[in-house]
């Protein structure tokens, strides 16, 4: 097994990347406006509802996360989750069955809980000191900038 260099560039924005998509799931609020249009059908609560279910799904990918941190370890069971999310996360934008994008935002929440927690823990195992402070603010910056950025994707 390879030692990985926490001092290079590299494996510093691989770790504070994971962050950049924490905040993924909830910045869809600009678009329910649109969405109303597209699921006429449907009831104004339920519409908003699209945007609020995948906190459901975190809080499940989190409990998920720690059992399956003990099987594929921190590593694999990060790229799950960023490949579940992945996958969960576009999926809305090829259907416009309501109950289809409602299951996939509850999965894309999965997937983010699974690499929620270890968003954070990961930088502690890896850093100490005052290295450890200035990755946790920089992971603060970079979930914060993550939000803005797909607030403003959304908007457009």
């Amino acid at each position: 097994m390879t030692k990985i260099n926490t001092k290079s560039f590299l494996f510093k924005f691989a770790l504070l990347s994971i962050s950049m998509l924490l905040m993924a799931a909830p910045n869809i609020a600009a678009a329910i406006p649109l969405m109303s249009k597209t699921f006429t059908g449907q009831s104004t609560s339920a519409i908003e509802t699209i945007s609020t279910i995948p906190n459901l799904g975190i809080i499940a990918g989190i409990f998920i996360s720690s059992v399956l941190v003990n099987f594929l370890g921190q590593k694999k069971t990060v790229m799950f989750g960023l490949i579940v999310a992945l996958i969960f996360g576009i999926t809305p934008v090829f259907s416009n069955n309501y109950y289809v994008v409602i299951i996939s935002r509850l999965l894309l929440g999965v997937g983010i809980g699974l690499f929620n927690s270890l968003a954070i823990s990961m930088i502690s195992d890896f850093y100490g000191g005052d290295e450890l402070s200035t990755m946790m603010g920089f992971q603060s910056s970079v979930s914060s900038l993550g939000s803005s950025i797909l607030s403003f994707l959304v908007a457009i």
